[in-house]
């Protein structure tokens, strides 16, 4: 499965109303509950983010709605994770570490039974690298769509305050 980029992903209004908590629009940033991560992926890099975890396996979030309709294109069979990464802009770019957002825990082997899926939450000059060159850039509003055994990483922004995106891992109906 190559990456499939999917453009004015939600409706007007349902970007809005996603966005603006996680961004702080409108007071949003003041009551939205942002989790300090010292590091990006596993510990190994020089950033740190900000994230909210919407769904893990038997628990969700409070905020569960606000990310709800991400999953309307697809026809889901279970949810694995949702979480949200806030990146602030360090002053330069940060790599983090290629890796796999699931492995199985019986294999230690990434899932090819799994998708991934980026949601770019704003605009910014961050993106997202794959293994094998292929780039998707941070544009507001855009989701990419992956297998889960495809190798990845967040690259981050130095034109806005902070890169926001959701990453969501489920096993799809067949």
């Amino acid at each position: 499965m190559a990456v499939q980029v999917i453009d004015d992903y939600l409706s007007h209004s349902e970007w809005t109303y996603l966005s603006n908590p996680l961004l702080g629009v409108g007071g949003g940033g003041d009551y939205f509950p942002w989790k300090y991560s010292p590091s990006k992926v596993r510990g190994g890099d020089d950033g740190y983010q900000f994230t909210h975890q919407f769904y893990s396996i038997g628990k969700k979030s409070d905020w569960f709605g606000l990310v709800s309709p991400l999953m309307k294109r697809f026809h889901v069979l279970g949810v694995y994770r949702i979480k949200s990464n806030l990146e602030p802009n360090y002053g330069k770019r940060i790599y983090s570490e290629f890796h796999h957002d699931y492995c199985d825990p019986a294999t230690l082997k990434p899932a090819n039974h799994m998708t991934t899926c980026i949601y770019y939450v704003n605009t910014c000059n961050g993106y997202t690298e794959f293994e094998d060159g292929t780039i998707v850039k941070s544009v507001a509003n855009r989701m990419a769509v992956f297998s889960s055994d495809m190798l990845h990483r967040g690259v981050s922004q130095t034109d806005t305050k902070v890169r926001c995106v959701i990453n969501c891992n489920w096993f799809n109906a067949l």
